[in-house]
C-alpha cells in the first residue's frame, strides 16, 4: 500500500509543470507607402501580429508629394468576418481614432478634430456582410482657408475625410 502511494505521489509530481505567464508584446514594423514617384506618401507602424495583413497602429503620417505633410494622426486596428475556402476567417483593416490633423500643401492646418466611431456596414462574401469601425466628422471639427483663417466645412472634404477613416491593406 505504502508502494501505491509513493508510486501515486511521484506521478503526480512528475506530471505537475509549472506554466509561464507571459503577455504577448505586438512586433511592430515600420510601414512606407510610396507614390509611383517615389516620394514616402504614408509612413508609420504595422502591428506583424496581423500579418499577412497590414495593420495599421500608432501615429501614421501622410504626405502630399515631396514630403509636405498632409495629415497626421493615430490607427487601431480591428477584424471583421470574411467567408474564406475553409469557412469564416478574420480579416484585419484599420481605422483612425482620435485627434487627426489635416493640412493645405502650404503647410497650413486644413483641418483638425476626433473621430467619432461608428458602426459601417461593408459587404464581404459572407451573406449579409459585417460590420466595421468607422471615423465620423462631428460639428466639433474646426476648418481653415490656406491662410489659417477659420472657414466653414467643405462637404466634399468631409467626405473624403470619413471614406479614409479605414483602410483594409492586404499586404503583398
Amino acid at each position: 500500500m505504502q508502494k501505491i502511494l509513493i508510486l501515486i505521489s511521484l506521478f503526480f509530481f512528475i506530471s505537475c509543470q509549472s506554466s509561464k505567464q507571459h503577455s504577448e508584446i505586438p512586433k511592430i514594423w515600420l510601414g512606407i507607402v510610396n507614390y509611383d514617384s517615389g516620394w514616402i506618401k504614408e509612413r508609420g507602424e504595422y502591428n506583424s501580429n496581423y500579418k499577412p495583413h497590414r495593420a495599421r497602429i500608432g501615429v501614421w503620417e501622410e504626405f502630399y508629394e515631396k514630403l509636405k505633410i498632409k495629415a497626421k494622426g493615430k490607427y487601431e486596428s480591428d477584424f471583421f468576418v470574411q467567408c474564406c475556402i475553409g469557412g469564416p476567417c478574420d480579416m484585419y483593416y484599420s481605422y483612425k481614432v482620435g485627434e487627426w490633423v489635416y493640412y493645405h500643401t502650404n503647410g497650413q492646418i486644413k483641418a483638425k478634430g476626433v473621430f467619432r466611431i461608428r458602426r459601417k456596414k461593408i459587404e464581404t462574401s459572407c451573406e449579409g456582410g459585417d460590420y466595421i469601425k468607422a471615423g465620423v466628422v462631428t460639428d466639433a471639427w474646426v476648418f481653415f482657408d490656406e491662410n489659417g483663417n477659420k472657414t466653414s466645412p467643405n462637404q466634399e472634404f468631409i467626405r473624403e475625410i470619413e471614406e479614409s477613416s479605414f483602410i483594409i491593406d492586404w499586404g503583398t
